[in-house]
């Protein structure tokens, strides 16, 4: 293998070790969204706030901590600022953020399994199968994020629908965290 893919297989192993923070918030954030559904959604919009700013600060953080070669492919700059100033805006916007949680959540998630589509068929040749699971994950993981989007319920319904698909996607994208994780372990000790 060249030194160039041992450098990037790197960096993907230490950004996704880094990504396992979001998922858990997110997944403890539905699990009260769907105990307690009354008036949550406004409060939670401020802690999302206070955790957008803490976890945007955090990426600034590792971003500035990487060599050039590793800041070509990261997303810890932009992710950092988007995270900050989504803060910001909760605290001034709460009601209007509170209406538009399914689109903003939906678009984390299209985000989010966006990159793991390419991350996937970057390692289609570096990974024997895990790769493939991290697709179709991700695929599935975009289905829903345009689920949460949409939002096709009802109001009384909504939180419950929401707290399932958010739990539904979290979950598959620790998994996948973990599938990448084992590929490249894998694909090290095939080099060795």
């Amino acid at each position: 293998m060249y030194l160039e893919d041992k450098t990037i297989l790197a960096n993907v192993k230490k950004s996704v070790k880094e990504s396992f923070i979001a998922p858990l918030l997110i997944i403890i954030f539905a699990i009260v969204l769907y105990r307690n559904p009354e008036n949550f959604i406004s409060v939670a919009v401020s802690i999302f706030g206070y955790g957008a700013i803490f976890i945007g600060v955090l990426d600034l953080v590792f971003y500035f901590r990487l060599n050039e070669s590793e800041k070509l492919l990261s997303k810890h700059m932009n992710q950092g600022i988007l995270l900050i100033a989504f803060g910001i805006i909760a605290f001034f916007e709460n009601a209007l953020l509170s209406e538009m949680i399914t689109v903003l959540l939906g678009g984390y998630i299209l985000f989010q399994n966006a990159s793991r589509i390419g991350l996937a068929l970057y390692l289609k040749n570096k990974t024997k199968n895990a790769w493939i699971y991290v697709l179709v994950m991700a695929l599935i993981n975009l289905i829903i994020g345009l689920f949460v989007i949409i939002n096709p319920f009802q109001n009384v319904q909504l939180n419950l629908y929401l707290a399932s698909l958010l739990v539904i996607a979290e979950v598959f994208l620790i998994i996948q965290n973990i599938l990448i994780l084992i590929g490249i372990r894998s694909h090290d000790k095939e080099d060795k």
